[in-house]
């Protein structure tokens, strides 16, 4: 227990600057962090948080120190961003990344196992924490790339945070090195490999073909609701009277809560859907205290290498996209988890059965938005697709 006359620091100055009308107020939560924080509060209403690590809320010494400087700011009318440098490089990469995990855990947003992936890699650096050492961290990915600009916004976190190792024109600089946003697509659809897209009756054959029952439980799932492999683990309810599913929320997926519909509906119960075997898979989801799933990544991988290696193998030939700039190959691809949502999002946009649906509709369903699901999901539609999908949103509605 730190020593009682620190703690009535920290009251006796905190106090002041609220009698002061300081728009910087002191903060500090004891049980998650040793450090001193600073909000910053405008017309009762508080505009941000930010650390003062390596600042210590049981030092007096240090609770002066950051009292004075929240009354300098005061004057300035921000926050004197020398000072904020001063104490920001001088903790470790490994605290610059914990702090910043524990700050992003209070206000749990939707990304946060990404960002706590990459902090981590960023807690890994060596040497003393500058601003050109997470330049170069970023640059480590093509820039046209996601992971780039995943790297910016964990960037980005740490300035929120408040380290000032992270400046509002270095994010500039990063994203200026983007390339626009045509660029990126034309990057994507041209990286993008040959899907194998099973036809329907030869993805049923498959699945019925599956031993266990919890993996048959767990693929039927994936293919009938465009599941990411790893949100078989996560399901806020199972099928409803018409089928229908909801995905957990965002401490636990990637894109948060959505609701799903079955296609086609009769695999719901000729799969037994309707049964949570989830439990029953050799693979378990891990949580932190605060509910986030920490091993989604795991789970996915490890269904894809059991469907890839213990399964008899899934091919089918490549189609020839009508988006893509070449013919199709002779090519026999095996399929993957992720080929059965590709598959799902086509057989909405060339069914007849769903032809009522639009594509942002089922955009939504499947957690994306409308450019990644025409230009990622649909890319590998073949040109027959497309104009049985069109037609049949074309013919007149029955009387």
């Amino acid at each position: 227990m730190p020593p009682a006359v620190n703690r009535s620091a920290l009251a006796l100055y905190s106090h002041r600057l609220v009698e002061d009308g300081c728009r910087f107020r002191l903060h500090a939560t004891p049980d998650k962090s040793p450090y001193l924080y600073v909000r910053e509060i405008v017309d009762g209403e508080r505009l941000r948080q930010f650390s003062l690590a390596p600042l210590e809320w049981v030092a007096r010494e240090d609770v002066i120190s950051a009292y004075e400087r929240c009354l300098a700011g005061h004057e300035l009318g921000r926050w004197p961003e020398q000072d904020k440098a001063d104490t920001s490089s001088s903790i470790s990469w490994e605290t610059l990344a914990e702090e910043t995990i524990t700050w992003l855990q209070q206000r749990r947003p939707r990304s946060l196992g990404t960002y706590r992936t990459y902090l981590r890699q960023i807690g890994q650096l060596r040497g003393k924490p500058r601003t050109q050492a997470l330049r170069e961290w970023a640059c480590q990915a093509d820039p046209a790339s996601r992971g780039f600009t995943v790297r910016i916004d964990t960037l980005a976190r740490i300035r929120d945070w408040g380290s000032s190792l992270v400046s509002d024109s270095l994010l500039s600089e990063l994203r200026a090195l983007r390339p626009s946003g045509k660029e990126r697509r034309r990057t994507a659809r041209e990286a993008n490999r040959p899907r194998a897209i099973p036809a329907l009756e030869d993805l049923q054959s498959w699945l019925d073909a599956i031993q266990p029952r919890p993996l048959q439980w767990a693929l039927a799932m994936v293919a009938t609701y465009d599941l990411r492999p790893h949100e078989v683990f996560h399901l806020e309810c199972l099928p409803d009277a018409e089928g229908w599913i909801q995905i957990g929320g965002a401490e636990r997926t990637e894109t948060g809560f959505r609701p799903v519909m079955p296609a086609p509906l009769e695999w719901v119960e000729r799969y037994g859907l309707r049964e949570n075997l989830a439990a029953e898979l050799p693979w378990q989801p891990q949580f932190d205290a605060h509910g986030t799933c920490l091993n989604n990544q795991y789970l996915g991988g490890q269904l894809g290498r059991t469907m890839r290696l213990r399964l008899d193998p899934f091919t089918v030939m490549a189609q020839a996209s009508a988006n893509a700039h070449r013919r199709a190959t002779r090519e026999i691809l095996q399929c993957v988890p992720y080929d059965l949502r590709h598959a799902w999002a086509i057989r909405l946009a060339s069914d007849t059965t769903y032809a009522h649906i639009s594509a942002e509709t089922a955009a939504e369903m499947m957690g994306h938005s409308r450019d990644v699901h025409k230009e990622i999901y649909l890319f590998w539609i073949t040109k027959d697709e497309i104009q049985r999908g069109i037609k049949a949103r074309t013919q007149p509605m029955a009387a």
